[in-house]
């Protein structure tokens, strides 16, 4: 479309050459080589007019054609790239139909609480008229634990391999312990891999699914609350 309106363009810029052209020439200076022009190039361009020429009015007219068929050009792509928006907006597509939000009041910081009010804008008879809602909560707590996780489970998949094609038993030093002051000087307890981290993920995902249940948890105290409230 761009491509286009460029071609659109140079066809103004050419309709307005065929008169600028001649006018340059034949109401220029002219003449000898020491008064005027004597490049052919030069000749048929706006350097060939004399200071205070009123030949310049026919560049400002050439001038106003051009940005006024730009402006024209624009408008009219502005409303083909509306039209089909409108078109491509109306579809019944799920991100057509999605906001955002952010900065929610405290009374609304639930999907529940969320999907009731709007329900209550759009529809008070349909309850399906909000197909999802899903509350974006901070969790840093949860997040630093499941990071924690993802990169345990790449040395437990490379221990578990390195066992099972090459026969070894992969062992790495434990994080120091900071009450045994031997263990700090020698950099940590030497252990097998495998088993080592098998348990701590299994401790991580106990932890992880005990605090996703306690935002469950805090998400259905909210419920509850603007329950009692209505």
């Amino acid at each position: 479309r761009l491509l286009e309106l460029g071609v659109k363009l140079s066809c103004v810029a050419v309709v307005n050459s065929i008169y600028l052209m001649p006018i340059y020439k034949f109401m220029g200076v002219g003449g000898s080589e020491e008064e005027g022009i004597s490049d052919p190039v030069m000749e048929v361009s706006l350097s060939n007019l004399s200071q205070g020429s009123n030949s310049i009015y026919a560049t400002t007219i050439a001038a106003y054609i051009f940005f006024g068929s730009a402006m024209y050009l624009i408008a009219n792509d502005f409303s083909w790239f509306i039209s089909l928006r409108h078109k491509f907006l109306s579809q019944r597509r799920v991100q057509n139909y999605t906001i955002y939000l952010s900065g929610l009041p405290k009374e609304l910081q639930s999907n529940h609480a969320i999907r009731e009010y709007f329900t209550h804008c759009f529809s008070h008879h349909d309850s399906d008229i909000v197909a999802d809602v899903q509350l974006a909560v901070k969790i840093p707590k949860l997040e630093k634990k499941v990071g924690k996780r993802d990169k345990i489970l790449p040395k437990l998949e490379h221990a578990i391999n390195l066992r099972d094609v090459k026969g070894k038993i992969p062992v790495h030093r434990k994080v120091p312990n900071l009450d045994n002051p031997k263990l700090m000087l020698c950099g940590g307890e030497k252990v097998e891999s495998i088993p080592e981290w098998m348990e701590e993920l299994e401790e991580l995902n106990d932890e992880i699914g005990r605090e996703i249940d306690r935002i469950e948890e805090l998400q259905e105290q909210r419920r509850g609350g603007d329950d009692d409230g209505n």
